[in-house]
């Protein structure tokens, strides 16, 4: 039943809205569903499959009758879209500065003692008495500094 129904509203979004409402018959079920569009601003031609929620309600006497009701939910749709451009900003930015902060322990806590372990190897093979007597005048500033 709500298949033929969505179809119907299908057809009826394929016309052009000179019409504020529509008859529509079910053949199958001999059912008369009745449309009407209330807002003359939003043309419900218009509204993408996610922008609006259908309500069905059939009654329960026997008139036959079906009672059809589409929900404008632009808004909704609107806030979702600020929220999810929101947070892919927030991820972005929470990713960006756990980068930089895992480069910049790498930094301090591998390259660095690696370059100074290089640099003292060099220095050891240019002139080991200098690398020495520098060696000793860094472990006595270290000293100093503590």
């Amino acid at each position: 039943m709500e298949q033929k129904l969505n179809s119907s509203i299908e057809i009826y979004e394929g016309k052009e809205m000179k019409e504020r409402s529509i008859v529509h018959l079910d053949e199958e079920d001999k059912k008369m569903v009745i449309l009407q569009w209330y807002n003359q601003v939003v043309d419900i031609a218009n509204l993408r499959t996610s922008e609006k929620e259908v309500a069905l309600l059939e009654a329960e006497d026997e008139s036959s009758e079906i009672y059809m009701a589409i929900y404008d939910l632009r808004s909704i749709v609107r806030l979702q879209a600020v929220l999810g451009i929101f947070t892919t900003i927030l991820v972005c930015g929470v990713l960006g500065s756990g980068a930089m902060f895992f480069s910049k322990l790498t930094t301090d806590l591998v390259i660095s003692p690696i370059e100074d372990m290089v640099q003292r190897v060099n220095d050891i093979t240019n002139d080991p008495l200098a690398a020495a007597h520098a060696e000793e005048e860094r472990m006595l500033f270290e000293e100093l500094e503590a």
